[in-house]
């Protein structure tokens, strides 16, 4: 994942509440997930590098998935059903897939 690219834009009612609504992710004491969902071209990969820079593990490394390269039932993520989670990415990420 490069740079943030840029901020929130914009004095709008939503641009406000998005960039509030990012500064409290980012200060999350329960480091607790954010998922962002959207149309293509939205810039969520711009979104969750403003939560992930802002927040206490800016200097670890940040993961970008392509949600549409995964598989539907999440087996890559959360391994497959019988298994001891061996075949799975959020394991191994460890403290960064909380």
């Amino acid at each position: 994942m490069g740079r943030v690219r840029r901020g929130v834009v914009g004095s709008s009612r939503y641009a406000r509440s998005l960039r509030e609504a990012i500064g409290r992710a980012s200060a999350d004491p329960g480091r607790r997930p954010v998922l962002f969902c959207g149309e293509p071209g939205l810039e969520k990969d711009n979104l969750a590098a403003l939560v992930h820079f802002g927040s206490r593990d800016r200097q670890q490394l940040m993961v970008r998935l392509d949600g549409a390269l995964l598989r539907p039932d999440g087996a890559e993520l959360f391994g497959r059903a019988g298994s001891a989670a061996a075949d799975a990415l959020l394991p191994l990420l460890g403290a960064g897939a909380c």
